[in-house]
């Protein structure tokens, strides 16, 4: 699943704001996003300029254009004294229109998993059709000291002190509180909490069982009203079958195309089309015949193959579904 279809991102500007996280984002969506299109990367605040691409201090027009030809992503800043990049010296009316998407760093939060922002935050540019609010779920069970950037602001928004213990369902009321956001992104929600945060926010999970089958279903059905898609599965037919009824999607990888993929033919069998959706796990589980090789997005093609090959179906057929599996799950609307 494409992180651009799970959060919905649209051409034009994106602001991303919150708590850790944010530069992680940032970056794996100009990845994913310059593979196809002309991306800019910046802030309204303060970043380190990314060694991995190419930077432009004060950039012309043509500057800026000349390099997205040559490259397809750019970031873009003044430097400051400290050799940070702060926001862009050409107005984002003028940016907008080089470029198919600009990603706006427009937060900070000292390296810290949760944020109370202060009057003069997030920094969102006006231009921004849509803002990613990042929630560190590493804050959990912690005091709002010890997790928060601006603690007593975080307190006193919530009219708690600063050593209550944040909980998902308190850092669910400040985000609906300060109501910013257009879409969150929960970091790692792996755990009781975490899904107890999606529940709250009525947000579907992704869900990455690795050699723990048994403990992941347990933990999942104690939430029966949250949903999501088990990331990569490669669990038995039988937990497929339990997952699938309890309404859980099912995401399939690379691994579907290797010689030794013994169960992966049978979870397919059960998993009805419906509920299937394709994965790379870039940069990892390389499909053949590129095994071995960093994964990219444009190989998930061979995933469809493998499981139209599987499914007695053309692969067109099973691309739309799965693309419309993935719209539905995480409740993308084309415009």
């Amino acid at each position: 699943m494409q992180l651009r279809r799970m959060l919905g991102i649209q051409p034009g500007l994106t602001a991303i704001i919150g708590g850790g996280g944010k530069t992680t984002l940032l970056y794996a969506l100009a990845r994913e996003l310059s593979q196809t299109a002309r991306v800019i990367v910046c802030t309204t605040t303060h970043i380190l300029p990314p060694e991995h691409l190419p930077c432009l201090t004060d950039g012309t027009e043509t500057e800026i254009r000349r390099t997205l030809k040559k490259t397809k992503c750019v970031c873009v800043g003044t430097r400051t004294q400290e050799g940070k990049f702060t926001a862009p010296e050409l107005a984002f009316e003028k940016l907008l229109p080089m470029a198919d998407y600009i990603l706006a760093e427009a937060d900070g939060s000292k390296h810290l998993p949760l944020k109370a922002h202060a009057a003069h935050e997030p920094v969102i540019p006006p231009e921004a059709n849509q803002t990613i609010l990042v929630l560190g779920a590493s804050g959990f069970g912690k005091p709002i000291a010890a997790a928060a950037h601006r603690p007593a602001l975080y307190a006193e928004k919530l009219g708690v002190t600063q050593d209550t213990i944040v909980t998902p369902e308190l850092a669910a009321r400040l985000i609906n509180l300060e109501g910013f956001h257009t879409r969150v992104l929960v970091n790692q929600a792996q755990t009781q909490r975490e899904l107890a945060l999606a529940r709250e926010l009525r947000l579907p999970v992704i869900f990455h069982d690795r050699d723990a089958h048994g403990d992941s279903l347990a933990i999942v059905k104690e939430f029966p009203d949250v949903t999501g898609v088990f990331h990569c599965f490669s669990g038995s037919p039988e937990m497929a079958q339990e997952l699938l009824g309890m309404g859980w999607y099912l995401g399939f990888d690379g691994p579907v195309t290797y010689k030794n993929a013994r169960r992966a033919p049978e979870v397919a069998a059960v998993t009805p089309l419906d509920r299937m959706l394709i994965e790379t796990d870039s940069p990892y589980m390389t499909p053949v015949p590129y095994r071995g090789q960093r994964n990219d997005s444009s190989y998930v093609r061979l995933v469809a193959e493998k499981l139209a090959e599987w499914k007695d179906i053309a692969p067109e057929e099973l691309e739309h579904a799965t693309l419309e599996n993935g719209k539905r799950l995480f409740r993308i609307i084309e415009q």
